[in-house]
């Protein structure tokens, strides 16, 4: 059966039968204390401001004539089954669910059901938590004006349609794994037809708080990923042991993607462990890396991997200066570094040994290095002022070179060829 509630009526019951509740069009509603429910629907607003709300299904705004539902969880709580749905927006409807404190649900979130569109996810405050997010809508957004998102499994699953994820100013997208087991980052099917846009002022925050398990990073095919947030990625650190974010077949390009190359900060809290990045074989492009000074080394690793793993640094943008040091920063010996596009790349990690290559703008080298071997094919290397790169005469490709074309070395240092 359905209740119907008037316009401002406070709610307060355990129900042995779990009643339906219904919200029409134009009614606003208020639950303050605990209460017990099969499924909920809100076409007009409903708030939980007190209280746990036990629910095994919400709706808003159900059907497609239905385009003002609205559920607003502030001071109270709302849970549901792992297995049940909280869907924005049902049968074509178009609705908005904002969190302004914790919450605590178990399940799912469904953007769009029915082929909805401008159904709107907002976290204000506090946080959801949750398994995963699924978008099937024909364009949905989630805004995060504070606060941050929970998710198991795979976090974010854009099934259809076109999804934003975007922070309003002064804040920032956060997203959290729960502590245990194997989370993807995205995870999408080969027939996405969609489009997933990051936007705003702010950064893209993934807070590693595993205890054990890993994080995959996942990116989406080719063109489905747009990067336009300007704030860059943080792999947050929160845990106080080392579980890594990991790189996954196809992840190529998950820092890199919508012709905007991302800053990726390696971040660490005070007092909680390094974070790590382990390219596990795979190459990832992005612009620059960087730790936050002060707090412990970071480590770029390739882990067990028996593959090469590569990053990629670089932008297109000629003139523009970016810097890879050694503040606070590992990188092992089996992780290649590629200097990509027009830009000028300062290299001032002492001792830098591992693969090299030079794919366009300019390389300056500007500490003492050794790299496995150097292949250059187009662009220029600049050796400063009292600096060395010393490398077998053997493990140096210059194919432009060879052919008295592009590849170019300017040395006010050392250039040292280490023969047989």
């Amino acid at each position: 059966m359905k209740r119907l509630i008037a316009l401002s009526a406070l709610l307060a019951a355990y129900s042995i039968f779990a009643e339906d509740l219904y919200v029409p069009a134009g009614d606003t509603s208020n639950i303050t204390a605990n209460a017990t429910y099969g499924t909920i629907t809100v076409n007009g607003t409903l708030n939980i401001s007190g209280g746990t709300v036990s629910v095994t299904e919400i709706r808003i705004s159900d059907g497609a004539d239905q385009k003002s539902g609205k559920l607003v969880v502030d001071g109270g709580k709302l849970t549901y089954g792992s297995d049940s749905n909280l869907y924005i927006g049902y049968n074509g409807g178009t609705g908005e669910y904002e969190i302004k404190r914790d919450s605590n649900l178990v399940g799912h979130i469904v953007l769009g059901h029915g082929g909805g569109s401008g159904n709107v996810f907002k976290i204000s405050g506090g946080f959801h938590q949750g398994k995963y997010i699924v978008n099937i809508g024909v364009d949905s957004e989630i805004v995060f004006n504070g606060g941050y998102i929970k998710l198991s499994q795979d976090m974010i699953r854009p099934q259809s349609g076109n999804l934003t994820i975007k922070a309003t100013a002064d804040n920032n997208i956060n997203m959290r794994p729960f502590n245990t087991g194997t989370v993807n980052c995205f995870y999408y099917g080969t027939d996405y037809t969609g489009t997933v846009r990051t936007e705003g002022p702010g950064s893209f925050r993934y807070y590693n708080v595993k205890s054990n398990g890993k994080v995959n990073l996942n990116s989406l095919p080719a063109g489905k990923m747009v990067w336009a947030h300007t704030g860059g990625i943080y792999l947050m650190s929160g845990a106080t042991n080392t579980v890594p974010f990991t790189a996954v077949s196809g992840s190529e390009d998950f820092f890199c993607q919508g012709g905007t190359p991302q800053d990726v900060i390696l971040y660490t809290d005070e007092g909680k462990v390094r974070q790590v990045l382990d390219l596990n074989g795979q190459t990832l492009a992005m612009r620059s890396i960087r730790t936050r000074d002060g707090y412990g080394a970071c480590v770029v690793t390739n882990g067990a991997a028996s593959t090469a793993g590569a990053v990629k640094l670089g932008s297109d943008v000629a003139g523009e200066t970016i810097a890879l040091t050694d503040i606070d920063l590992e990188w092992d010996a089996r992780v290649g570094l590629v200097k990509q596009g027009a830009c000028r790349l300062n290299l001032r990690r002492d001792g830098f040994n591992a693969p090299l290559t030079v794919a366009g703008g300019v390389l300056n080298v500007a500490t003492n290095i050794a790299p496995a071997s150097i292949a250059q094919n187009g662009g220029l290397i600049s050796v400063a002022t009292n600096c060395t790169m010393t490398v077998e005469d053997a493990n140096w490709t210059n194919p432009a070179m060879e052919a008295g074309s592009a590849g170019l070395v300017e040395t006010r240092g050392a250039v040292a060829l280490k023969g047989d």
